[in-house]
C-alpha cells in the first residue's frame, strides 16, 4: 500500500513560482514582430490665427496687424482692401495680436492657439479723439464740415482719423486761400482746387503737397501759385496747373505721367525725355524757344497754341490723334507719319502750303489766316469740317470729302468752287458754306440735297458768279440772303 506525503505551503509556492517563470520565459523568446503594434499618436503643435479690423463696422484697409508670442519672433501683417490678416504655423499657446492704424487708437486682443486649428479673431479698433489738424482757413473747414468730414462748428479744427482715409477731394471755385491741413490727407489720391468757373476772386498762392504721396491726380489750376514741388509725389499721372505764375516744372521722375497741362504760366524750359506714358500735353501760353516730345510715343493730345515755335516735329508720336499748334510762326508742319491724326488746328501761323495725302483719319482740319497757296484733302476721305479762310488759295478740291458737312473758305482768291459732291454740306445746324469774299465765277451746290440746305455766305464775289442748284425757283426765294443781288442762281453751267 502507497503511502501519501502531504506538500506543505512552501513547496507549492515554489512550484507556482517555477512555473510562472518557464511561461515568462516562453513569451519573451517569441519575435517582437510576432505583437501588433498600436499606431503612434501625432499631437499638432501649431494652428493659424485669421480675422479682420474693423473700426465703427467697416472694414479698415492698411491696418498693420503684429502677433506677439513669448519665445517667438513678431509677425507684421498689413491688411488689404478686405481688411483681413492671417497667420500661418503658429506655436501652440497664448498669443496677443497688436492691431495699429494712423490716427486710431492701438488695439491688444489676446487670445489663443489650439493645434490644427484655425483661431478667427475680429478686432475693432477706435478712433483717437485726440488726435486733430489745424484748418486756419475757415472756408476750408466749412468745406470739410459740408463733406461731413467734421462736425462743427468752424473752430480751427477738425479729427484727423476723419480726413486720413479720404481719397477724393475737390475744393474747385470754393473760395480758399489756405489749404494747410492738407498734409494730414495721407490717403489723398485724387486733389483739385481750381477756380473752374472762375466764381471765386480769392485763390491759392501756394500749396505744400510734400506728405501727399499717395498723390495721382493733382488739378490746381487757375491760381496764383508761383512755386510747385512735386518732388514726392511720384505717383501722379495727371497735373493740371494752367493758368498761374509757375516758373518752373521737374517732371523727369514722374515716369507715370499720362496728362500734363501746364499752360499760361512762367515756364520757358520743360523736359519731357523720362514720361514715355504721357498721352495729353497742353502747353499753351508758354515761352519755350523749344520742346521735345520724341520721347512721348503715347502723345494723343497736344496743344501747343500761342508759344511763338517756328517749328515742332510730331514725327515721333504714331499715336497723334488730335493736334492745336494754332498762332505760332510755323512756315511748315510735317505730319506724315501721324496715320491716326483725326483733328489737326494750325490757324494764324505761316504756312504756305499743306501735305494731308497721308491723314485718311482726319475729320476736322482748321488751317486759317496762314499764307497757303495749296492745300491737298483728297485722301481725308472721313473729312466732315474744312476751314482755311484768309489764305491765299487759288483751287480747293473737295470732290472725295463726300462726309463733309461744314466748309469755311471765304478770303481767299479762289475762281471755282464745286461742292456737287458734298450732299451733306451745311446739312445740319451749326454747319455752313462759307466763301465770301473771294473772286469765285462759278459756285456749284448741286448735290441732290439742296433743301436741307440750312445756310451759308456767297457775298462779295464777282458780278458774274453763278451758283448751280437743285432748283432755281426754291434757291431764289430761300437762298436770296447768301447772295450779292448780282450774282444769279442756275440749274447748270
Amino acid at each position: 500500500m502507497s503511502q501519501f506525503y502531504p506538500l506543505n505551503s512552501v513547496k507549492i509556492s515554489r512550484i507556482l513560482f517555477l512555473f510562472l517563470a518557464i511561461i515568462g520565459m516562453s513569451l519573451s523568446s517569441c519575435s517582437s514582430d510576432d505583437a501588433p503594434q498600436a499606431p503612434p499618436v501625432t499631437v499638432p503643435t501649431t494652428g493659424s490665427v485669421s480675422g479682420f479690423v474693423q473700426a465703427e463696422g467697416v472694414v479698415v484697409n492698411g491696418a498693420v496687424v503684429t502677433l506677439k508670442q513669448d519665445g517667438q519672433t513678431d509677425k507684421t501683417v498689413t491688411t488689404g482692401a478686405d481688411g483681413i490678416f492671417k497667420f500661418t504655423t503658429i506655436p501652440t499657446g497664448k498669443i496677443s495680436l497688436v492691431a495699429a492704424y494712423a490716427n486710431y487708437i492701438t488695439k491688444t486682443t489676446p487670445a489663443v492657439v489650439s493645434g490644427g486649428q484655425d483661431l478667427q479673431v475680429t478686432i475693432n479698433i477706435s478712433a483717437d479723439e485726440s488726435k486733430v489738424t489745424a484748418i486756419p482757413d475757415a472756408a476750408f473747414e466749412k468745406k470739410l464740415i459740408d463733406m461731413g468730414l467734421d462736425s462743427g462748428p468752424i473752430n480751427g479744427s477738425v479729427p484727423t482719423y476723419k480726413i486720413s482715409s479720404v481719397k477724393n477731394l475737390s475744393l474747385n471755385d470754393s473760395g480758399i486761400a489756405d489749404v494747410t491741413g492738407l498734409q494730414d490727407f495721407t490717403a489723398l489720391e485724387s486733389f483739385s482746387c481750381s477756380n473752374l468757373y472762375g466764381s471765386s476772386v480769392i485763390k491759392l498762392k501756394s500749396i505744400d503737397i510734400s506728405k501727399n504721396t499717395a498723390l495721382k491726380s493733382l488739378n490746381l489750376a487757375t491760381n496764383e501759385i508761383t512755386t510747385l514741388d512735386i518732388s514726392k509725389n511720384l505717383a501722379l499721372e495727371s497735373i493740371d496747373i494752367s493758368g498761374n505764375s509757375i516758373s518752373t516744372l521737374d517732371v523727369t521722375k514722374h515716369t507715370n505721367l499720362k496728362m500734363l497741362s501746364c499752360g499760361d504760366n512762367k515756364i520757358t524750359t520743360l523736359d519731357l525725355s523720362n514720361n514715355a506714358a504721357l498721352q495729353d500735353l497742353y502747353v499753351s501760353q508758354l515761352a519755350l524757344t523749344s520742346i521735345d516730345v520724341s520721347k512721348n510715343p503715347a502723345l494723343r493730345y497736344f496743344y501747343i497754341n500761342a508759344v511763338g515755335l517756328n517749328t515742332i516735329d510730331v514725327s515721333k508720336n504714331p499715336a497723334l490723334e488730335v493736334l492745336y499748334c494754332i498762332e505760332n510762326n510755323f512756315q511748315t508742319i510735317d505730319v506724315s507719319n501721324n496715320s491716326i491724326l483725326r483733328v489737326l488746328n494750325i490757324d494764324k501761323n505761316k504756312l504756305t502750303s499743306l501735305d494731308l495725302t497721308k491723314n485718311a483719319a482726319l475729320t476736322t482740319v482748321s488751317c486759317g489766316r496762314n499764307e497757303i497757296t495749296s492745300i491737298d484733302v483728297t485722301k481725308c476721305s472721313e473729312l466732315t469740317t474744312l476751314v482755311c479762310n484768309n489764305n491765299l488759295l487759288l483751287n480747293l478740291d473737295v470732290s472725295q470729302n463726300t462726309k463733309l458737312l461744314n466748309l469755311s473758305c471765304a478770303y481767299n482768291v479762289l475762281g471755282t468752287l464745286d461742292c456737287s459732291k458734298n450732299p451733306l454740306l451745311a446739312t445740319k445746324d451749326g454747319y455752313y458754306l462759307i466763301c465770301n469774299n473771294n473772286v469765285l465765277t462759278k459756285l456749284n451746290l448741286k448735290s441732290g440735297n439742296n433743301k436741307n440746305f440750312k445756310g451759308g455766305n456767297f457775298l462779295n464775289n464777282t458780278s458774274m458768279l453763278q451758283i448751280a442748284v437743285d432748283d432755281v425757283a426754291y434757291s431764289n426765294e430761300k437762298w436770296k440772303d447768301h447772295k450779292d443781288p448780282a450774282a444769279t442762281f442756275v440749274s447748270s453751267f
